[in-house]
């Protein structure tokens, strides 16, 4: 497994790389000056809200993928996963990670993460589902996909039945 992403130089960082060397994961990540990124989440029962404010994340170049991806070791990695939130902020890193995993025919795995994705990001969302082998997200985003995007995956918008919202969402169409 290895770790990729953007940090800052701040004490954040410092405990994210603390506890990747503690659990011995590897990483590589790209240290900037904008401070790390950080996401609270409040679960009450079954339901969650998260506030996550990106920085770092915000300045995640697309070169630092590219010398990953472009490692020998990198034909080694046998599954990608990431969250929507590359969709806003680095969109071009995110289909390269998801193009390359297709041409290794390595597993893809997608979060949508927010249920606020599809509003500005309709197009990209349809995208990179057709590169995920595996997709993930809560109720609330289910539904939310039924809103935005029902007629592309072949549902109604106003479907919350979450077995039908599944299926539509694994049935989609698929690069590979």
């Amino acid at each position: 497994m290895m770790t990729l992403g953007s940090i800052g130089n701040d004490n954040q960082a410092e405990w994210i790389e603390e506890s990747l060397n503690k659990e011995k994961l590897g990483y590589d990540v790209y240290k900037c000056d904008k401070a790390t990124g950080q996401c609270a989440v409040t679960v009450v029962k079954a339901d969650r809200t998260c506030v996550a404010v990106l920085d770092a994340c915000e300045e995640y170049p697309i070169s630092h993928l590219k010398s990953i991806i472009d490692k020998p070791e990198s034909t080694n990695f046998l599954c990608f996963y990431t969250t929507g939130f590359f969709i806003s902020t680095n969109y071009e890193a995110l289909m390269l990670m998801a193009k390359y995993a297709f041409e290794q025919n390595r597993i893809f795995g997608y979060c949508f993460a927010s249920e606020e994705i599809y509003d500005k990001n309709k197009e990209q969302t349809l995208e990179i589902m057709e590169y995920s082998d595996y997709l993930f997200c809560n109720k609330q985003e289910a539904i939310s996909a039924t809103k935005h995007i029902g007629p592309e995956i072949g549902i109604s918008r106003d479907e919350t039945d979450l077995l039908k919202i599944a299926g539509a969402l694994a049935s989609y169409k698929k690069q590979n």
